[in-house]
């Protein structure tokens, strides 16, 4: 009996180990959100009218209350949380689909693990009336963590690739 008992708590120690060894970590983490945020980017060609009108706001969830998007160059230009909605609904009205994909995601989060830094390559692919549009562009994102899941504080375009 007692080496029976000894034996289930050591099957349940080794399954917590498991379990606590193989919990995300912060970086992948903020990977999972990424990757929301990029399927939300994303429009196939038939899309329903609750989702064009719901997406953008679903988007702006993913943000800071005063999270900063900068464009940069050729057309520089500041966001606010707020101002996304609009924005966002208005080009992907414009267009007839829109393909994103992330390339190398680099992330360093701070040791007091309420803030983070990613630096990624986004490829855009879209339709728009009828015009192929393509662009690969290097992004960095600041990331924070009050209480929740991680949120985007700042984008900030570094560089035109294409």
């Amino acid at each position: 009996m007692k080496r029976l008992m000894g034996m289930v708590i050591l099957g349940v120690a080794v399954l917590l180990t498991v379990l606590w060894l193989n919990r995300p970590n912060d970086a992948q983490l903020i990977r999972r959100e990424w990757e929301k945020v990029i399927q939300l980017c994303r429009k196939e060609t038939t899309v329903s009218l609750l989702s064009a009108a719901t997406r953008p706001l679903e988007l702006q969830g993913f943000f800071t209350s005063n999270a900063l998007i900068e464009t940069g160059a050729p057309y520089p230009m500041s966001l606010r949380r707020a101002e996304l909605p609009p924005v966002f609904g208005r080009l992907w009205q414009m267009a007839d689909h829109i393909q994103v994909q992330s390339r190398g995601e680099d992330i360093v989060v701070a040791e007091s693990r309420r803030g983070a830094v990613m630096e990624v390559t986004v490829e855009v692919q879209a339709g728009v009336r009828g015009d192929a549009v393509s662009g690969l562009d290097a992004y960095r994102l600041e990331w924070s963590r009050a209480e929740g899941p991680w949120r985007i504080q700042r984008i900030q375009r570094m560089d035109t690739i294409r």
